[in-house]
């Protein structure tokens, strides 16, 4: 008998365990995790679920998916400087420092101003999705002279009629 209650005891102590590691683990605990409307709250992209009221960076890569835009980023310039997608279509872009400096890309458009990804020399990608309304979304560096010295770019939203 005692043997028995012991066993449930050290049991429950493991479950207890394990339920903690989760909740420390977990995005909003477990509690959140159990709760959550996963389907209305978050969209996949090519670097998995995320939120798209509240899109977030990645820590740094080592791989970058194939679905993601890969852009490069030099002392002054992206490279491409441009890429096209369809409007409200989840975009992932993969950015990627090859010099020395910091980056902090931000989009110009007021749409678009929860999107931020800091690079330096590594990758780091960000999904979201694109504006709704077709048109040209300009995405650039906002440390320092960076913008001026040609790290720009155009993100196109096309219409696929178009």
């Amino acid at each position: 008998m005692k043997k028995t209650i012991l066993f449930i005891f050290i049991v429950l102590i493991i479950i207890a365990g394990v339920l903690w590691w989760l909740d420390s683990r977990l995005e909003g605990g477990l509690m959140g995790y159990l709760t959550s409307s996963e389907e209305n709250s978050t969209t996949t992209g090519a670097f998995g679920k995320f939120d798209p009221e509240n899109p977030q960076e990645t820590y740094p890569l080592e791989e970058v998916p194939e679905k993601a835009v890969q852009i490069t980023i030099s002392n002054d310039a992206f490279e491409p400087t441009e890429f096209t997608v369809q409007p409200e279509q989840v975009v992932s872009l993969a950015f990627e420092g090859k010099s020395e400096a910091s980056h902090i890309i931000k989009f110009t458009d007021e749409s678009l101003s929860n999107i931020r990804v800091v690079v330096g020399q590594y990758k780091r990608g960000i999904s979201f999705v694109a504006p709704k309304e077709p048109g040209d979304y300009i995405f650039y560096c906002d440390v320092g002279d960076h913008r001026e010295s040609g790290e720009e770019g155009v993100m196109h939203v096309i219409n696929p009629t178009q």
